[in-house]
């Protein structure tokens, strides 16, 4: 349940129940720059969440670089980048696998879900090199979300 609360100098603060929350772990891809892994894996983490709302799925999620390390019992979806890269054909592929953790000691792991822009990616334009990117990583977790299926809805505490 959400709660507000007011502090001294009377801004509202909201208190979230972190079991209610499904955290999401994308494995960094390593590069030269930190900087670069970080924008890469935020990236992949928007469209990720993206997918999981156009899939219907309601819920909380937290990309647990802000959220930190979920608590024990909580719904966890780790995702590792296999591959996100321009093909010779110019198309933009994104391969990735995971494991999903239900909260409830049941965790699943996810086979490879890939996902292959439909446009090719004109070198001269960088918006439709970052557009292909894109929507490559949405493809993917789409199929990601298809195949571990909506998580479970969040838990509601009534006093």
């Amino acid at each position: 349940m959400m709660e507000g609360a007011s502090d001294a100098k009377g801004k509202v603060k909201i208190q979230i129940d972190p079991s209610r929350l499904l955290y999401v772990e994308v494995e960094p891809i390593i590069t030269d720059a930190f900087t670069w892994t970080e924008f890469i894996n935020d990236r992949f983490y928007d469209q990720l969440e993206r997918a999981f709302r156009q899939g219907g799925y309601k819920g909380l999620m937290a990309h647990t670089l802000v959220a930190g390390d979920p608590p024990e019992g909580a719904q966890a979806l780790s995702i590792r980048i296999v591959r996100w890269r321009q093909q010779r054909t110019e198309a933009v592929e994104a391969t990735i696998t995971g494991t999903y953790d239900s909260g409830d000691g049941v965790k699943q792991q996810i086979s490879v879900a890939t996902g292959l822009s439909t446009k090719a990616v004109a070198a001269v334009d960088g918006f439709s090199v970052e557009d292909a990117y894109f929507e490559a990583a949405l493809i993917a977790a789409r199929n990601m979300y298809r195949k571990i299926g909506p998580p479970k809805a969040p838990k509601v505490k009534t006093q």
